[in-house]
């Protein structure tokens, strides 16, 4: 099942439930099952996360994969330039935990093409790229979305960055424009955002500190306040610090806040909706040797929302929740050069919350312990869940089995098992039919393949199936399944 949220259900519905804080598995199952549209948000979570995955891989490649190609140079300024095509297509089975009922969506086509440019000026550099893309979906009767949709032409990064160490030898780097910003691991926030980031790039006391705003038309994370659909508008803000004098070892520490100034649409006099949250986190990341990889990361939340008026009085909550992440990962000398990887993660929960991400169907008393966030945590394909009231536990192994051969070099395969359980047996999780009182969410096995089949020519294959546990309502705990298939060009 793909994480979600959803619209408001309706008020007659939410008078069912009302004034219980722990509501019938019948009542919940009602109210789940009227709004067919919340669906749609099930997507939208699913296809930012491979949006992030995605724009991960590209800032860590980009200067490679744009060295001495496309150069050009007028006067003082000089560059390189490129493009790239891509075809994305992703397939579900079961998406809604129904084997009996026919899928609202099935499968979607993504078609994009890409132009960039990076360049350089003085002490200044710059990088912008820009991106038409072509949307076909499969769906089903119960889909309420957009069927066909281009998109375009849209400007996905462009920013400056001034380096004073070139011009005045002062350890600092100056980047205004829209960008790609994060704290830590990149749990607490990750994003694409218009903002001024400053770093202090002394190699061992690194820092950095931000201010950014969330794009024009970017979805609200809670899915129940009315028009959330491109209605974002949020105000991030935080610092970064970190220490790299002990060898083999990078310790960092950060602190990370958000504002939201959104509304609704129409506006929704019964109920508010604003949340306000503040993070502060530290973690770690150790090298012992050149083939042992141990990391970890703690964080702690705090803020203020709202109960939801369709159970309670509505009153503005204290938000009080923290999450966790630890891992180790090992390159072993053997054939094939196999490499095993674990890690435990945790997000907190609330009792009384149906929905992890949601104001309607969320709290119902003034004490909010539900960690909700607004980076990114890499969960499962099939179930792509949000680490809210929810501990998963992973193990995985990565093989590259043709190295001999040389057209794949580089191709790589690997599999990933998780367990899920709930923080909190009577609260919910972001997958929104695991509403029983019972901490067994499930089980998923994924598998990947990536092949660099040339310098310019990438393709890559995720399958994973997810096993519903007994948190999920008997009738809806059919395995779903997910695959995504991605082939891309540079130019």
């Amino acid at each position: 099942m793909i994480s979600a949220g959803f619209r408001p259900a309706p008020i007659l519905l939410l008078m069912l439930i009302g004034s219980i804080l722990a509501p019938s598995k019948e009542a919940i199952a009602e109210a789940l099952n009227v709004s067919d549209d919340r669906q749609q948000s099930a997507v939208n979570e699913e296809a930012n996360s491979l949006k992030i995955a995605e724009s991960q891989k590209s800032r860590a490649a980009q200067p490679t994969a744009a060295a001495q190609k496309n150069f050009y140079q007028i006067g003082e300024l000089s560059g390189i330039h490129g493009a790239s095509v891509s075809t994305t297509f992703r397939w579900y089975r079961d998406i809604d935990n129904l084997d009996i009922a026919p899928d609202f969506l099935r499968w979607v086509l993504e078609e994009k093409a890409s132009l960039w440019t990076s360049f350089r000026l003085n002490n200044l550099q710059g990088y912008v790229r820009g991106s038409m893309s072509n949307t076909d979906r499969g769906t089903g009767p119960t889909y309420t979305g957009i069927g066909a949709d281009v998109e375009g032409p849209a400007l996905e990064l462009a920013f400056v960055t001034a380096d004073f160490m070139q011009s005045n030898n002062w350890p600092l780097r100056l980047t205004t424009g829209r960008q790609v910003q994060y704290v830590g691991r990149g749990l607490s926030y990750y994003s694409i955002s218009d903002g001024v980031q400053l770093q202090v790039t002394d190699t061992t006391w690194p820092q950095k500190y931000f201010i950014a705003h969330s794009l024009p038309r970017a979805d609200n994370i809670d899915f129940s306040v009315p028009g959330y659909d491109k209605e974002g508008n949020r105000l991030f803000y935080g610092g970064e610090w970190g220490y790299n004098g002990i060898p083999r070892i990078s310790l960092y520490a950060y602190t990370f806040g958000q504002v939201d100034d959104g509304g609704e649409n129409p506006d929704d006099r019964r109920q508010s909706y604003d949340y306000n949250s503040f993070y502060y986190g530290g973690g770690f990341a150790a090298r012992p040797t050149t083939a042992l990889q141990i990391w970890g990361e703690v964080v702690g939340e705090t803020g203020s929302g709202y109960t939801d008026g369709g159970r309670s009085i509505v009153k503005q909550t204290q938000v009080s929740a923290w999450a966790w992440i630890l891992g180790v990962k090992q390159q072993l000398e053997l054939f094939w050069h196999p490499t095993i990887e674990a890690e435990g993660a945790y997000g907190s929960g609330d009792p009384d919350r149906i929905v992890v991400n949601t104001t309607v169907n969320g709290t119902t008393d003034i004490k909010d312990t539900n960690f909700l966030y607004f980076g990114y945590y890499a969960g499962g394909y099939a179930l792509q869940p949000r680490l809210s009231n929810l501990y998963i536990m992973s193990a995985g192994l990565n093989l590259q089995p043709l190295e001999s051969i040389p057209a794949f070099k580089k191709f790589a395969l690997g599999s990933k098992a998780y367990v899920y359980f709930k923080d909190e047996r009577d609260g919910g999780t972001s997958s929104y039919q695991s509403v029983n009182r019972n901490s067994d969410v499930g089980t998923e096995w994924d598998a990947y393949i990536h092949w660099q089949v040339m310098d310019n020519l990438l393709w890559s294959i995720r399958y994973g199936i997810f096993l519903p546990g007994h948190a999920f309502l008997a009738d809806q705990s059919d395995p779903t399944q997910f695959l995504y298939t991605r082939i891309s060009i540079d130019f």
